[in-house]
């Protein structure tokens, strides 16, 4: 049973605010929601439409009929201009039909149509978009309406508004949504120590969706017993959920994340350890991976300006996914005979550590941009990391063509001490002759040494959340 916590908003302020000053403004609106799965875009939305005269069209994988049988049950409250009581019958027998009823509904005041999940409309409908581009031409744009369409198939969703594209220069606004940082995730689990609170962005990452699954009344581990290790457990049916939700082919697709899971970073060492030739075989998929947002494609970010970099690397996006072909997947079999403590048990807090140590570095990196943002550090254009050989940096800032800050993040019991100050400052002189701030992120503390050396900044598991990093976006 999932605990009903009270979701912190804060990270969606400014997509809140941009669609109300789009709404209170004069002229048509076509707005173009997009975003991966559970992120958030149905709740942003609802937000939005409370207390406004809006019909939710909440969009179903059914056949063309079944679709325009409910798009009439959920448009039907255009057709008596959102009087109070029960909204007639009304039967709609194509698309043209539901475009002419929004188009004169709107004629003479802001009325609003949200179609959340969009895409699965045009699956059965190709002809939807060219048929909403004629509509919006011809009728929409001398209306008041307020169009929104949602999706979280990122790559149909980008084809909708690219430059061949039916719809190609109509979208006035198009807001993504991105999952929430770990200092926004630590909301749902607001009690816990820093630690727990690292881990569970570990496991869950920035989705809404998953993190409200935590109960913050009980310890981490009961938690992941409860959630992870059961068969019914949420967090252990997702992954296939997710995967079968988003393609038509998923073999080729879990053999990659494996492959990411257990090391492998480039194109040819995927390729190799799923048993195909080479990079070849796997950069279309790896490429869609990407686009959906649930890989990262990495270069080295002194580099990042370089249209191709030979030094690239991919890695899982999303911590849930990493958690689970990490953690969860090699463990299937003992999880589904049960009981659920056995498979806790058998993850011991070292193998659970050696998966936070990665997340931990880019927590590291999410840091250095809120708190850029929120006026603790200077403002940086890129953060990102960097390596050459067998040297790495964690964390480095850019300004410009300039390093202004490197940094190195240790999810380890000790403290960090002198040692790792001059290996970073000597990393840090294979990227800039100049002097450049230095960053220490640790579990374990520091030594009282570190404290006297001039030009770091220490970064221990309290600073990660401490009050003066939260701040709302604003629009400016």
């Amino acid at each position: 049973m999932s605990c009903a916590v009270a979701a912190p908003f804060i990270d969606r302020a400014l997509e809140l605010r941009r669609l109300e000053e789009a709404w209170a403004s004069v002229g048509p609106q076509l707005v173009i929601v997009s975003g991966r799965r559970r992120v958030g875009k149905t709740e942003l939305l609802g937000r939005f439409s409370r207390g406004k005269p809006v019909a939710y069209l909440a969009a179903a994988q059914r056949v063309r009929a079944d679709q325009l049988s409910d798009s009439a049950r959920d448009l039907a409250a255009l057709a008596n201009g959102f009087r109070r009581g029960r909204p007639p019958a009304i039967r709609l027998n194509d698309w043209e039909a539901v475009l002419d009823l929004i188009g004169e509904r709107a004629t003479d005041r802001r009325i609003g149509v949200v179609i959340d999940e969009f895409p699965y409309l045009v699956a059965e409908s190709p002809e939807l978009p060219s048929l909403l581009q004629r509509w919006w031409d011809r009728t929409a744009s001398k209306t008041k309406v307020f169009l929104v369409l949602a999706g979280s198939d990122q790559a149909l969703v980008e084809q909708l508004v690219s430059q061949r594209a039916p719809l190609f220069g109509r979208a006035t606004l198009r807001p993504h949504i991105e999952p929430m940082d770990y200092f926004n995730a630590a909301g749902f689990v607001v009690g816990w120590p820093p630690e727990d609170r690292i881990r569970a962005f570990a496991v869950a990452g920035g989705i809404p969706y998953y993190l409200r699954f935590f109960d913050p009344s009980v310890g981490f581990r009961a938690n992941l017993l409860r959630l992870a290790f059961s068969p019914d457990g949420p967090l252990f049916r997702e992954a296939e959920y997710l995967l079968e939700a988003e393609f038509r082919e998923v073999s080729r697709r879990g053999s990659i994340f494996r492959a990411m899971a257990s090391g492998a970073v480039t194109p040819n060492e995927i390729a190799q350890r799923i048993g195909l030739g080479g990079a070849a075989d796997v950069q279309a998929n790896l490429a869609d991976l990407v686009r959906m947002g649930l890989v990262r494609r990495i270069v080295p970010v002194t580099r990042r300006a370089e249209l191709r970099s030979r030094q690239v690397a991919y890695r899982i996006a999303d911590p849930y996914l990493a958690f689970y072909f990490t953690i969860l997947e090699p463990r299937r079999s003992l999880i589904q005979l049960g009981p659920a403590s056995v498979a806790d048990r058998s993850l011991s807090d070292e193998e659970l550590d050696a998966y936070v140590s990665r997340v931990f570095e880019d927590v590291a990196r999410q840091y250095v941009r809120r708190a850029a943002a929120a006026g603790v550090l200077p403002i940086v254009q890129e953060v990102g990391t960097w390596w050459q050989g067998t040297e790495e940096i964690d964390v480095v800032g850019v300004d410009g063509s300039r390093v202004a800050m490197v940094g190195e993040a240790k999810w380890q019991r000790s403290a960090m001490g002198l040692d790792e100050v001059n290996t970073l400052r000597r990393r840090a002189g294979l990227l800039s002759d100049q002097p450049v701030r230095l960053l220490l992120f640790s579990r374990g503390g520091f030594t009282g040494a570190t404290s006297r050396v001039a030009g770091v900044t220490r970064v221990g598991l309290r600073e990660l959340f401490a009050r003066d990093l939260a701040f709302e976006r604003s629009a400016s």
